[in-house]
């Protein structure tokens, strides 16, 4: 049956999309929200901003974009100094709960968990540290359908090792008596670039 299909999808030609920022903007760990009617993306900045904060472009049709357009310096959703850490800013996962945004970011290898009125930022901490003094990154937020909300992430254990954790009420900190193994990437060379040890 697998090679019919790719017979099929051979003959009939592929088809593709590229669907390109109208801006000269580009960026890694995309995550998309969408709230009354936009698309907000937040990225991994490739420029110096990478060294500040975590940018946010928006759009109404998920082809036109615009931004950086954050409400913090430089059209930054999530800026360095409104958080702990000052580089290495990865990622930011975002979701709303109640009227605010929850903002899941890596800061230096780091977990940061930032709340704001807008999704547009700024994303601030009352409190200026980590979630974990562990190494924790690439932090991903499901909810589920009874309205409990989880966040997965990866620990550097000998490799990449995923766990998840149900997050309190405040949406700021996990309940640590629910973090669970998930599963172990062990270290190989497919993490690593050609040029790498």
């Amino acid at each position: 049956m697998a090679l019919i299909l790719v017979c099929l999808a051979t003959t009939l030609g592929a088809v593709t999309f590229s669907n390109q920022l109208s801006t000269p903007a580009t960026g890694a760990d995309p995550f998309v929200l969408k709230h009354e009617g936009i698309y907000y993306l937040y990225c991994t900045a490739e420029n110096h901003l990478t060294d500040t904060g975590i940018p946010v472009y928006t759009s109404t049709n998920l082809i036109d974009w615009i931004g950086p357009c954050g409400a913090g310096e430089h059209g930054l959703a999530l800026h360095e100094d409104d958080v702990w850490g000052d580089t290495w800013f990865w990622g930011g996962d975002v979701i709303e709960k109640d009227g605010k945004f929850y903002m899941y970011a890596t800061v230096e290898e780091h977990l940061v968990a930032a709340v704001s009125d807008s999704p547009l930022g700024p994303f601030t901490q009352a409190v200026k540290e980590p979630m974990h003094w562990t190494k924790e990154i690439d932090a991903s937020v499901f909810t589920d359908d009874d309205g409990k909300h989880y966040i997965y992430y990866v620990r550097f254990e000998g490799g990449n090792v995923e766990y998840v954790a149900e997050l309190s009420d405040d949406m700021l900190s996990m309940k640590e008596e629910t973090i669970t193994f998930c599963l172990r990437a062990l270290d190989g060379t497919w993490e690593r670039g050609p040029n790498e040890p």
